[in-house]
């Protein structure tokens, strides 16, 4: 599971730019959201989404399947805060990728996680193919993301 900030561009009289962050996951061959976070994401706006928004995210997926999973997630310095990780610690021990955990992502890797590798490359696609940006004068809402 990988969340993302993505950088859109709106042009209306003059162009403005806007941030977005949009959490997605993967468990086996599900996709998990996505969900968008409203608010500038901060460690604390973060932690807020593991602790209550995802354990909903996650109540379709099999309890077994629950226990046995790994979480990962980007680089982003959010990710990567004190109360995030000991967080991370409890609900995923030794169960969690990235800086920190008992499973580092190495440092600049060539690797890219499975989300960066398909799903937000797709919904960039769609985004700018169907011209929403300027059509809802920049706002994106969850259907706007899925695949038409």
């Amino acid at each position: 599971m990988v969340s993302r900030k993505s950088t859109w561009y709106c042009g209306n009289k003059f162009s403005t730019s806007f941030f977005i962050n949009v959490w997605c996951g993967m468990v086996d061959d599900m996709l998990i959201g996505p969900v968008i976070l409203d608010d500038r994401m901060t460690g604390q706006n973060y932690l807020d989404f593991l602790q209550n928004e995802l354990p909903k995210q996650l109540e379709d997926i099999p309890l077994a399947t629950r226990i046995a999973m790994y979480f990962q997630h980007d680089r982003a310095l959010t990710h990567y805060t004190r109360h995030v990780m000991q967080h991370l610690n409890d609900t995923f021990p030794n169960r969690w990728i990235g800086r920190g955990s008992t499973i580092n992502w190495p440092p600049r890797s060539p690797d890219i996680t499975p989300l960066d590798f398909c799903l937000w490359g797709m919904m960039k696609s769609e985004v700018y193919r169907k011209n929403w940006i300027h059509e809802t004068n920049c706002s994106l809402t969850y259907w706007m993301l899925l695949p038409a």
